[in-house]
């Protein structure tokens, strides 16, 4: 019925209804996958993770319920996955490790709970989980050594900002604000991150006096925000 010579499907950008056609997982070499935005209204089937030679796959904005697939750990050849702009809800897998390809992780924007994953692939470059439920610590996540972008505001996060996110070389934004952050507004190890940019993390608790390393990040001239910003 369906060519499994298929390396890439994209059907983003339409009003497709229903539920996601399980058949899809029969396309088994293929690479890339955007079914997204639609409006499926479904939970994503588990029987994707048959897909395990997808290097990209994109599921944002359908709709989507139900908790994040297990299956989804499988795909060691995933470089990019998207599943923003949902409803999905439960906790995020705890083998996220096992993605040991992945560079992009989109999964903000849903309903999503529990604590961070403490490990999480090395190779990732951009990591949104902004605007969700998740709670407990931020992770001591440092060693993740060319992560550029991370985003985990907008969710109920407690504790205090981990020094060794200073180990973060080359991170260029950072994103925090509305959590129920306490502690010191700036670790001074964040001094090393020489090419942060942008750097939120207002509407916590914070408190206590600014670190004099704040000086020593010589590029963070796009935006500080260290206070509440009203909504507009």
């Amino acid at each position: 019925m369906l060519d499994l010579d298929i390396y890439s499907l994209d059907l983003s950008h339409n009003a497709l209804s229903g539920s996601m056609p399980e058949s899809i997982s029969r396309l088994r070499n293929l690479k890339d996958l955007y079914l997204g935005p639609n409006l499926f209204s479904a939970t994503l089937p588990s029987s994707f993770g048959q897909l395990v030679n997808l290097v990209h796959l994109f599921v944002n904005d359908c709709l989507l319920t139900g908790r994040i697939p297990y299956e989804l750990t499988n795909f060691t050849n995933l470089q990019a996955l998207g599943l923003h702009e949902n409803t999905l809800s439960g906790k995020i897998p705890r083998d996220l490790h096992l993605m040991t390809a992945l560079a992009v992780l989109y999964l903000d924007d849903n309903a999503l709970t529990g604590s961070i994953p403490a490990s999480i692939p090395q190779s990732l470059i951009d990591l949104r989980l902004r605007q969700n439920q998740l709670s407990g610590t931020i992770p001591r996540i440092g060693d993740l050594e060319i992560l550029q972008t991370l985003y985990i505001d907008s969710n109920r996060l407690t504790g205090s900002i981990p020094a060794e996110l200073g180990g973060l070389r080359l991170l260029h934004e950072f994103h925090a604000y509305q959590n129920d952050l306490t502690g010191s507004p700036i670790p001074s190890s964040f001094g090393n991150l020489g090419f942060l940019r942008i750097l939120y993390v207002d509407g916590n608790r914070l408190e206590g006096t600014l670190c004099s390393e704040l000086g020593l990040m010589h590029r963070l001239g796009t935006v500080l925000s260290l206070v509440h910003r009203r909504p507009a």
